[in-house]
């Protein structure tokens, strides 16, 4: 390992280093050393074995990271204006389903809720925001019908 780069050794040694600016101000440096931080991962990856991996991912503190990290992904969930019915609800089943490996479940309707605000935040800041693909807006207004029948009913 220490034939390697010794940055990436002090970061495996010492942990991640931090860029403590927004990211519009990130220099080229600051991408590398993200980089040097992702490296750094990457070898300890590949370096353990699957068990002792699993060992530690399965920490009380590793998994209280990733529920926090999921649980901010779903606070924060807003459909963009370019994606389509599909791509929104495959990210959100994405966060669902990381949120539900880790013990952590929502109902039906709080989740269905969450997708309609998302939309209708959309649409309230450009009312011709849903309408600018024929088929998007077509199918965004058949999943708002089915969701609020849907929350009417839970």
């Amino acid at each position: 390992m220490l034939s390697l780069k010794r940055p990436v050794w002090g970061i495996i040694t010492h942990g991640d280093k931090v860029v403590n600016k927004p990211k519009k101000d990130y220099t080229q440096d600051d991408y590398n050393i993200l980089q040097l931080n992702v490296r750094a991962r990457y070898i300890i990856t590949c370096a353990l074995s699957k068990t002792k991996y699993n060992k530690f991912c399965r920490t009380k503190d590793v998994q209280l990271r990733k529920v926090v990290a999921f649980m901010r992904h779903y606070k924060m969930f807003t459909k963009k204006d370019d994606e389509t019915i599909d791509e929104i609800f495959g990210k959100f089943q994405t966060i669902l389903n990381g949120l539900s490996s880790l013990g952590y479940e929502f109902s039906k309707a709080q989740n269905n809720l969450k997708i309609l605000d998302s939309l209708l935040k959309l649409s309230s800041k450009d009312p011709l925001a849903l309408k600018t693909r024929e088929t998007s807006s077509r199918k965004e207004e058949k999943c708002l019908k089915v969701l609020k029948v849907e929350t009417s009913n839970a």
